[in-house]
């Protein structure tokens, strides 16, 4: 989709071929801000929310088939919290295991946070309740940045940071269907 901007690019400034250096200034300017800014923000925003709801589809089966296989009383469902608290507590509760601890699993926690930003406060960082954790990450990462304005703050996601996390998320499922000895594809390729 990426690669799409890139075209629409070429092809707003091919249009202004046609345009007197006023009207091209203009319509530049107008149409500068929609292909940097806007139209690649809303689409690494919508990745990442698209990205979440399948994490938390995912986790919400893996539960539902451990609850089937091993047919115990309490379903996820059940318990308190969003979709990734009751997946820890239920992991833990009945199968003992501290899925916290697997390598991957700051990466599922930096996707939430990054979620509950754009969804909750419209990716305005200094609204949102993790605004130190996201500061953190900012700074630790270069493919996350955050606007210069003084009066509003927004997470910026980087063009290469949705296949990052993407490869994160992958890898954490991988990691969770091997421990749990199910069967992975063969076509699934951890790198």
């Amino acid at each position: 989709m990426e690669k799409s901007l890139d075209e629409l690019f070429k092809v707003e400034q091919e249009k202004l071929k046609h345009f007197n250096d006023y009207k091209k200034d203009i319509r530049w300017a107008l149409e500068s801000w929609q292909l940097k800014t806007f139209f690649p923000s809303s689409l690494r925003y919508s990745f990442v929310v698209l990205l979440h709801i399948h994490v938390e589809q995912n986790l919400h089966k893996i539960c539902e088939l451990i609850s089937q296989i091993n047919k115990l009383p309490i379903k996820e469902k059940d318990l308190k919290g969003d979709i990734i608290e009751r997946f820890v507590k239920y992991f833990d509760k009945f199968l003992s295991i501290k899925i916290t601890e697997f390598t991957k699993w700051p990466k599922v926690i930096e996707l939430s946070k990054i979620r509950n930003c754009i969804v909750h406060t419209g990716g305005e960082i200094d609204k949102s309740k993790d605004l130190k954790y996201l500061e953190d990450l900012i700074r630790k990462t270069d493919l996350l940045d955050s606007s210069s304005q003084k009066t509003l703050r927004r997470i910026i996601i980087k063009r290469d940071y949705c296949m990052i996390l993407t490869a994160g998320m992958r890898d954490f499922f991988y990691d969770i269907l091997k421990f749990l000895n199910f069967p992975i594809s063969n076509d699934v390729n951890k790198n």
